[in-house]
């Protein structure tokens, strides 16, 4: 008998095309999520986006992702996460291509509406599936590599777009033209669409099958693991396991309630993600989803006011202030509509520096983790963001500014992953997807809310704006603290 905490399979082939399936799967979450936004700035002149509707799309966006989260965790939970990734990468792809095709902003903002929904159980599902074919002590830093993938498509969408988006549009009938942005947004589907034949022609996770009491599937998954990374004749069985089991399986006997047909949809929801905060559940829990709302808000909420920043301190560069009397003279300048809808080179430029800055931290991390423990790294990035937090009162210049700026908003973006992995750590199989979906819909609450407050008052109130990111940052810090320094002890199945 094996009981499942390590890897009996090795680690091999199988492994390698399962993560390269989720990393470039990572790459396509990421496209849609930051390609969306250059794609609707420069679609803004084509739809009549003003600041206005642009929060109206921004507010859109983050509202379905925080409707549909758990429900995508529920469903992962249930059916397995293979399937539930196929289904959701399918659904998006469509409609994200059937998106580049909407005539005016109310049908574009309905179906980047839907495309929120679906995204949301790709970018979950991605962390849980190819955490199950992982064993413990290696998940930290697999997750980080899958993570290269997010700063690879921040090089990507600009680059294909400062190709596109300068070509006029294309007459293809008398009616419809086929604009530069539109065909952006078809260019960042090729990642998702390798994805989903990788892993298309991958099984489900056997941790999965054990935890539904599916002992036999499992069984298969792993024995063929096993033959595709040590050979043809190599079976479990001839490694001496005749049967697996799993750590914390759920109970046989499910409450009637949750069994019931009569039962509600909403109530087996409910029910079913009920442990969660129940028992040492619930103190984890606590830390890492309040960890995940002040990362996802200071690394997601500051990066997408990034470009404003940086256009901000190109123009009005020749005059040395610090960020807030720059915010208050740029607020005085004319800026015509022609500029809104706009993207230059300097602009797109400076997006893949900043996907170039995130890849090399990730990069930075993943070599940290071969003599750190997570833990560590996590308090020194966010001691990192703290300190460039505080010297934004005082920065002059355009670099020192862009620095200081970076380093408050990076570190917490690049480690939010690192939280995701102790909840996929010490959270069981049979509640995984649940608690990922779960921490990562409470950080896009904090991503949209810190969106909604950066844009109210970074222009009359940029002192508060700014060190209210420092006093987040802080917290973090302590809440870091109290995280457990090596998940091994509590780890689950």
């Amino acid at each position: 008998m094996w009981c499942c905490r390590s890897w009996p399979a090795g680690f091999g082939r199988m492994q390698f095309i399962i993560f390269f399936g989720c990393a470039i799967q990572q790459w396509y979450v990421s496209n849609e999520q930051f390609g969306s936004g250059i794609a609707g700035v420069a679609a803004g002149c084509d739809l009549n986006i003003d600041d206005e509707r642009s929060s109206w799309m921004i507010a859109s966006i983050f509202t379905s992702q925080i409707l549909s989260s758990n429900v995508w965790g529920f469903l992962s939970d249930e059916i397995g996460r293979r399937k539930q990734m196929l289904i959701a990468a399918a659904m998006t792809m469509i409609l994200s291509s059937i998106s580049a095709l909407m005539p005016n902003f109310w049908l574009f903002l309905a179906n980047r509406f839907l495309v929120g929904c679906f995204v949301t159980g790709l970018a979950q599902a991605v962390l849980t599936y190819v955490s199950e074919f992982t064993q413990i002590s290696l998940r930290p830093r697999i997750i980080i590599f899958v993570c290269y993938f997010i700063g690879l498509s921040m090089i990507y969408v600009p680059a294909i777009a400062m190709l596109l988006l300068p070509q006029p549009a294309v007459r293809i009938s008398r009616y419809i033209s086929m604009s530069s942005w539109r065909l952006l947004l078809w260019m960042n589907l090729f990642p998702g669409l390798i994805a989903f034949v990788l892993i298309y022609s991958m099984p489900e996770s056997p941790k999965y099958y054990l935890s539904v009491d599916k002992h036999d599937e499992a069984y298969a998954v792993l024995n063929w693991c096993c033959r595709l990374n040590k050979g043809k004749d190599v079976t479990l069985q001839s490694l001496g396991i005749d049967r697996i089991a799993l750590p914390r399986l759920r109970r046989s006997t499910m409450p009637i309630r949750i069994t019931s047909r009569y039962c509600s949809k909403l109530e087996r929801l409910w029910l079913s993600a009920k442990p969660l905060v129940q028992g040492h559940n619930r103190r984890y829990m606590g830390l890492c989803v309040t960890l995940c709302f002040t990362l996802y808000s200071t690394g997601f909420g500051l990066t997408v006011w990034a470009p404003r920043i940086v256009r901000i301190t190109q123009r009005v560069e020749e005059n040395k202030a610090i960020l807030c009397d720059l915010m208050h003279i740029y607020s005085k300048l004319n800026i015509t509509e022609v500029e809104l809808c706009r993207l230059d080179f300097f602009i797109l430029r400076s997006y893949m520096i900043y996907g170039c800055i995130c890849l090399g931290t990730f990069m930075l991390i993943s070599l940290l983790l071969m003599r750190f423990h997570r833990k560590t790294i996590l308090i020194l990035f966010s001691s990192v963001s703290v300190i460039a937090g505080l010297l934004l009162n005082v920065a002059r210049g355009y670099y020192v500014l862009l620095i200081c700026y970076v380093l408050l908003c990076v570190p917490p973006l690049c480690t939010l992953h690192m939280v995701l992995s102790v909840i996929i750590d010490v959270i069981p199989t049979r509640l995984r997807s649940k608690a990922v979906a779960f921490s990562m819909m409470i950080g896009r609450v904090g991503t949209l809310m810190a969106t909604l407050y950066v844009g109210y008052t970074f222009t009359n109130n940029c002192f508060i704006t700014f060190n209210a990111y420092v006093i987040i940052m802080i917290v973090s810090l302590i809440l870091i603290l109290l995280l457990p320094k090596d998940t091994d002890d509590i780890g689950t199945d």
